[in-house]
This record gives structure tokens, C-alpha cells and sequence, in this order.
């Protein structure tokens, strides 16, 4: 009994010298949503992206996404970051000029029109369009039909990269600068000429002209692509 109390002790003493590391739970697996209201709810109590997925019964391409595409095994790991709606648009009025579509919303319900699928693509390819859904957190777009500045994610970490996507509609000359809270000049991301149709991606590494590590606090993007200007605010913390 003597020795039982002692080996008794002896675990206590050790597990209190090495207390346990906390059991890491992996994201639940994807399942698709069948609401476009109801996807929305839920992105934005997740705070995910949403991703919605309009098909055709009919269609090769649609069963092709469905079949092989969704279910590629890197393609479902990334999924599990997302919201997913998927829309079945063979009896309901046809409101997409292409299908099968993907399209993607903020969590706050704003489409990232810079990301729609309007085609068959491979597998590779939906992962690396679900990435920069993902990571690409600034959208910018000077179209007449869809004018977005807006971003996925308010708060970045210090030295985490943060990227814009940009489309002129017009011929024109395009800046993105960053500036500090007191408006002046950071860096300079961009500047040149661009057409309509181009569309270009802008990293920054959070250094200032110098190279050197800017400090947390609020920046600014100031964005000119030809005659629209904008500007978004961010916080690095």
C-alpha cells in the first residue's frame, strides 16, 4: 500500500512539473449549406469568407466541380476556412450569364467580384483562387459596376504581408501608396501605367522606404487607379 501512495505521489509531482499541453482540435470538415441567407448567418458569426457555388444538373463542368474539384484533398482542407453555399440553379430562374459560378463574399456579406470562377478550372487552380481569398485581404476595383474598398480583415499582426488587388476599367496613371496616421508617406507600392483588363496584385511588408519595420498603429492605403481615388484604413497591431 506504501508503495502504491508513493507512486501516487511521484505522478502527482511530475504532472504538476509538466502540466499538459492543451489537445489540438482540427477544424471541423466542410459541409455545404444549402441557403444563400442562411451561408451569409453563418459567415458572419464565423467570421469566414463565404463561398457560394451555382450548378446545373445537366452540365459536365458543374458535376465535374462537384464530383472531382470539391473533392480533391488539399481543396477540402483549405474549405474548412470557408462558409459554403451550394445552389442547385436548374429549376430556378437563371440569374448568372455563366454556369457552373463561384462566388465569394466577406464576411460581412460584400462579394469579392476580383475572385468569381465563371469556368471550369483545374484542382490546383480552386486552391490557389481559395488562398488568395484567404490572403489577399485588400480589394480595390475602380469599375463603374463594382467600386470595392473595402477589406476581409481590419487587424494584421506586425510583419504579416498584406496584399491589394487592383483592376482599372480605364487607360490611365495608377499609384498605391501607404501613409501613417498623420498622412505622411510610408512607401510607395506601385506606380505606372495601366489599361483596362490589367489586373495587378500590390504586396506590402509592412517596411517603410528604408526597409525597415514600420511600428504597430493605424496606416492608410491611398489608392489612384486613373480617375478613382481611395483610401483604407488598416491597423497593425
Amino acid at each position: 500500500m506504501k508503495k502504491y501512495f508513493k507512486a501516487l505521489f511521484f505522478f502527482f509531482a511530475v504532472s504538476s512539473l509538466f502540466p499538459q499541453v492543451p489537445i489540438y482540435k482540427p477544424p471541423p470538415a466542410f459541409k455545404w449549406l444549402d441557403s444563400l441567407e442562411e451561408g451569409k448567418k453563418a459567415a458572419k458569426e464565423k467570421s469566414k469568407p463565404l463561398l457560394v457555388f451555382y450548378y446545373l444538373d445537366e452540365d459536365k463542368d458543374s458535376q465535374w466541380f462537384l464530383k472531382i474539384g470539391f473533392e480533391n484533398k488539399d481543396v477540402k482542407e483549405t474549405l474548412k476556412e470557408f462558409v459554403g453555399v451550394k445552389l442547385n440553379a436548374t429549376k430556378e430562374p437563371r440569374i448568372l450569364n455563366y454556369y457552373p459560378s463561384i462566388l465569394f463574399y466577406s464576411p460581412s456579406g460584400r462579394e469579392i467580384l476580383l475572385s468569381r470562377i465563371t469556368s471550369r478550372i483545374d484542382e490546383d487552380q480552386i486552391n490557389a483562387t481559395l488562398g488568395v481569398v484567404l490572403t489577399k485581404t485588400v480589394y480595390i476595383s475602380n469599375s463603374k459596376f463594382e467600386k470595392i474598398a473595402s477589406v476581409l480583415r481590419k487587424q494584421f499582426r506586425q510583419g504579416e504581408k498584406i496584399a491589394l488587388k487592383c483592376a482599372p476599367v480605364e487607360r490611365g496613371y495608377s499609384t498605391v501608396r501607404v501613409l501613417d496616421a498623420q498622412g505622411n508617406l510610408v512607401k510607395t507600392l506601385f506606380r505606372g501605367v495601366k489599361k483596362p483588363g490589367d489586373i495587378f496584385l500590390v504586396d506590402w511588408d509592412q517596411k517603410d522606404l528604408e526597409g525597415n519595420q514600420v511600428s504597430a498603429g493605424e496606416y492608410v492605403f491611398s489608392v489612384e487607379l486613373s480617375s478613382y481615388k481611395d483610401m483604407v484604413e488598416v491597423l497593425i497591431q
